[in-house]
């Protein structure tokens, strides 16, 4: 019955609380979506990538990962075939899969990264 009348106690995340961090051997900017405590099977990061921004090694236990472009244009190279996504655009994969992602466009690319079971 919770589910349909409100989130728990910190499943609810703001835009104008939401903390970006970086990493660094990345230009990208990150800030997760969701609640890093607790037993969730998966995890949401926002991450901004400057122009020409490949993607950051970023260790991970996910085993299934979906992107959607909210923003921008990225290079989705997965078993070496390359698939240019735009805003709107979204992609499914193994983690196992031969995969990169750059950002293409000659402003910042916005994406919604989705993996399962979480990151780190």
């Amino acid at each position: 019955m919770g589910y349909f009348l409100g989130p728990e106690k910190g499943s609810v995340t703001r835009a104008d609380h939401r903390t970006y961090f970086g990493l660094d051997d990345s230009g990208s900017l990150f800030a997760r979506l969701t609640n890093i405590d607790g037993d969730n099977q998966m995890e949401a990061i926002l991450v901004r990538m400057p122009p020409g921004q490949k993607r950051s090694e970023i260790a991970t236990r996910a085993s299934e990962q979906l992107i959607h472009v909210l923003s921008g244009e990225i290079t989705l190279t997965l078993e070496c075939r390359d698939f240019l996504l735009s805003k709107g655009d979204c992609a499914q994969y193994k983690s196992k899969v031969p995969h990169a992602w750059e950002n293409s466009s000659q402003g910042e690319a916005t994406i919604l990264w989705i993996g399962t079971p979480k990151l780190l």
